[in-house]
């Protein structure tokens, strides 16, 4: 494990639109010091797709807000609305009709994007001496991505580029992802990367379980489920990252990982 004085340093990876949960990218460094890092600086995707939103890999997005890889139907809204009323008590909003996604919400992504955001992660991770990434949503799964496919280009071509030491990963899930990635993608045997894997109980956009998916192709992941709901937008239910004055449990935890992580 790492010395006590030896805090990491982070990447962060936002998810679709430059999301970061609750949080936006400047607002970061407050979460660093209560998990236990030393800094967490945000990259901002390199690409858009047509109405200006950023996204690791933009695939069939389009400016009639058409996006693929994680939507809502009328009747999984219906569903998840009853069962989070039935627990907590209180009932998601009804979706309108420009929330409903036109296409089937897991059709595979195209490459749109994919190769810029690997050469923007790259350049940023080769120069910024970090120790690891904290992804959320199709942050995540590109942190799993490029830890993925930075280890096996070191194994088989002598890649110098130390691959990432730790993972958090927050409302991940391992499909859909690029064709980009096939071949490499699911990983044959499961990831050694220490990895800490956060989501919400009651998520309408990543279902708990697709994090599920992401968590068992890791070897002896680390997971927390949180309650929380996003406190600028209550349709994303709770499609955030945990704040700590919201759950200090999460934050416990976390903690706990950074210092006890295998290295």
């Amino acid at each position: 494990m790492l010395p006590c004085h030896r805090m990491p340093r982070l990447l962060a990876l936002h998810g679709f639109g430059g999301t970061f949960g609750a949080l936006a990218p400047r607002d970061l460094a407050r979460l660093a010091a209560p998990m236990g890092a030393k800094e967490i600086i945000c990259l901002i995707a390199p690409n858009r797709h047509a109405s200006g939103i950023p996204a690791w890999f933009s695939g069939d997005q389009s400016p009639a807000g058409r996006y693929n890889g994680w939507s809502l139907t009328e009747q999984r809204w219906a569903e998840l609305a009853e069962s989070t009323a039935c627990a907590t008590g209180r009932r998601p909003p009804p979706l309108v009709p420009e929330d409903l996604p036109p296409a089937d919400p897991w059709a595979d992504w195209s490459d749109e994007g994919f190769h810029e955001s690997w050469r923007c992660l790259e350049e940023e991770w080769r120069r910024g001496n970090y120790d690891g990434l904290i992804g959320f949503s199709q942050g995540a799964l590109m942190s799993v991505l490029f830890t993925q496919l930075l280890s096996k280009r070191r194994d088989t071509a002598g890649e110098a580029a130390s691959p990432p030491k730790l993972l958090i990963l927050c409302g991940g899930f391992a499909a859909p992802s690029p064709p980009a990635c096939r071949g490499a993608w699911p990983p044959r045997e499961r990831l050694k990367v220490p990895s800490f894997h956060l989501w919400g109980r009651d998520d309408p956009i990543v279902a708990n379980l697709r994090s599920r998916e992401l968590a068992d192709l890791f070897h002896q992941p680390c997971f927390y489920e949180h309650q929380l709901v996003a406190p600028n937008d209550h349709k994303l239910g709770s499609h955030t990252f945990p704040w700590p004055d919201g759950d200090t449990e999460a934050f416990k935890a976390l903690r706990s990982f950074m210092v006890t992580r295998p290295t």
